[in-house]
């Protein structure tokens, strides 16, 4: 059975290259702004589910992949997914057991806190100009949150992840 366990593994990384997919895939630039944070979304469902197989170490490997991919400021969505992971990681028993409307509050706040940082760095070395359009993602990324959960929650139980 560990064997199987294993193998499995996979799954989780082709939800990353999925995640990451859809964070590059091209959006006009009107509905940019509305594009949910898939990445954090999948960082977060991961270290919850299983926070002995995805940590800190795969989270931060993510942000520099996104910072890569997007042209942002290498280790700073690193950083961001790391703490964020090392935070789920800690509470992942508490978490679990949130009713789903909750958990989409908690991711809510992880993208806040993302989007927080990421204005006070690069505000400070004046690469990002504040727009309130910037703080659409937050909504997007917390209503996504229902159908992404439903949807890992069914992989991970078809391919038995554990």
């Amino acid at each position: 059975m560990e064997q199987r366990r294993t193998k499995n593994l996979w799954i989780i990384y082709m939800t990353f290259i999925v995640a990451l997919a859809l964070t590059v895939f091209p959006l006009s630039d009107s509905f940019r702004h509305f594009r949910p944070d898939w990445v954090m979304i999948g960082v977060v469902y991961w270290t919850v589910a299983t926070p002995h197989r995805v940590g800190v170490i795969t989270a931060w490997m993510l942000g520099l992949f996104v910072d890569a991919t997007q042209g942002h400021l290498l280790g700073l969505n690193g950083l961001i997914f790391a703490c964020v992971a090392a935070f789920c990681i800690g509470f992942h028993q508490r978490i679990r057991i949130f009713p789903m409307w909750k958990q989409a509050y908690c991711i809510g706040l992880f993208v806040v806190f993302k989007l927080i940082v990421s204005l006070f760095v690069l505000n400070s070395i004046q690469l990002m100009t504040n727009s309130w359009s910037f703080w659409l993602t937050v909504f997007t990324t917390a209503i996504m949150w229902y159908p992404s959960l439903f949807l890992l929650g069914k992989l991970r139980r078809s391919f038995g992840i554990t």
